[in-house]
């Protein structure tokens, strides 16, 4: 067994702790109205997950220019914050009795805490734990991210130029005034694409020998993708995720929004004049294309992770399939906003620590000069006698028989 001495403390606990319930209450909200808008579109619900995410980056650039509401800490949120903390594998020190002043006995049959460990290691002290867990916990998922980004840089440089520059153009290219790449590459088995300024379409090889109506249902669900700027969204949720991955809304609130993508993206290929029925045999034919690539930062329309209810939401005749209208998101933002940058302002504070009762002057001057007179009195007819004079009998005191006898 491996004990660690000193061990720093737990330093920073109270940044993560409002960073836990900040972001939590704005993920929270999220996830609470996505529910409740179940029966809605999913354009809807894809709506409200991007805004929570976007809310959450536009209250964490401009909090440190708010002004500050300062709370009392509630039972809940209050951290210690005694001056000397005990630490991780260090025994706590003994308690010293607040009545007597003096510390307990101690039990010298009982092993100390060293004779228990096998091992004791010393680090310094002050190592910041906090920092250091979450520094790694970012660190992986960001290396994760930026792995997934190199893979997609490399798949472009790899990929060529689809013949058919038409494919696009009947279709209007509606890129919202940006230029849609159309690229084929023979290592994918989906389409997917990706890109903020410059989007790319990457689709399988062969994709010219599809039937049209495939072709056309293809591009509209990827082309959804950038008019939504779903690759935007995805890449925000994932740094997001690595930043606060100790809030586990956060894991399910980046799920969920990849998943209400591919339903908007899917309900927008029926809404064009698509059959539901044979845009989801396509689905089936692709599943399991893209195996191994679902962590992909790219959005592609084959991803395995939703096909089940994805499917269910084709063949379901009552499924409503229509947009946000601009007064929808208007408010929505709105109503984002109004929750992330009030809860960003807000900070708790710890409660002071109520003032000990001074106790009357008095009493401690009684306690102070009684038993010294008492004691200062008596010590020399103690000293002469061995006696204190109050205990000596009367028949025992020769002193004052002299004086009676004398006055007779």
């Amino acid at each position: 067994m491996i004990a660690w001495s000193g061990l720093g403390t737990w330093s920073g606990l109270p940044v993560f702790a409002a960073a836990f319930w900040k972001s939590g209450v704005v993920l929270g909200a999220a996830l609470g109205a996505s529910a409740l808008l179940r029966r809605k579109s999913a354009d809807l619900r894809r709506l409200v997950l991007s805004i929570s995410v976007g809310a959450m980056f536009v209250a964490a650039a401009v909090a440190p220019a708010m002004p500050r509401w300062t709370a009392a800490a509630p039972a809940w949120f209050r951290l210690s914050t005694s001056a000397s903390p005990a630490r991780w594998g260090q025994p706590p020190g003994p308690v010293v009795d607040k009545e007597t002043g003096l510390l307990p006995a101690q039990d010298h049959h009982l092993p100390s805490p060293q004779s228990r460990i096998g091992v004791l290691v010393r680090l310094p002290n002050r190592v910041p734990v906090m920092p250091l867990v979450w520094i790694a916990g970012a660190g992986i998922l960001l290396a994760r991210f930026l792995v997934g980004l190199c893979e997609l840089r490399r798949l472009r440089i790899a990929s060529r130029p689809l013949s058919d520059d038409g494919l696009l153009a009947g279709l209007g290219g509606p890129g919202h005034g940006r230029r849609v790449s159309l690229l084929e590459s023979e290592t994918i088995g989906a389409p997917v694409t990706w890109g903020i300024i410059r989007p790319v379409i990457l689709v399988p090889a062969r994709f010219e020998h599809l039937p049209p109506e495939h072709r056309t249902q293809v591009l509209c669900h990827e082309l959804a993708h950038i008019q939504g700027h779903d690759f935007l969204l995805r890449v925000l949720a994932e740094v997001a995720r690595a930043v606060i991955w100790f809030q586990p809304l956060m894991w399910i609130a980046r799920r969920q929004l990849r998943e209400e993508q591919e339903l908007a993206c899917d309900d927008r290929v029926v809404a064009a004049g698509g059959k539901s029925s044979a845009y989801a045999k396509l689905l089936l034919d692709w599943n399991g294309a893209m195996s191994g690539r679902d962590a992909l930062v790219a959005v592609g329309m084959a991803q395995r992770s939703c096909l089940k209810r994805r499917l269910y939401a084709l063949l379901d005749l009552n499924t409503r399939r229509g947009t946000a209208s601009p007064a929808a998101i208007a408010a929505l933002w709105f109503a984002g906003l109004a929750t992330a940058l009030p809860v960003a302002a807000v900070n708790f504070a710890p409660e002071a620590a109520p003032r000990p009762r001074a106790e009357p002057a008095f009493h401690a001057a009684a306690l102070e000069t009684r038993p010294l007179r008492s004691s200062v009195a008596a010590a020399p007819q103690v000293a002469m006698t061995g006696v204190a004079p109050d205990d000596v009998p009367q028949d025992r005191r020769p002193h004052r028989h002299r004086r009676e006898a004398r006055t007779n």
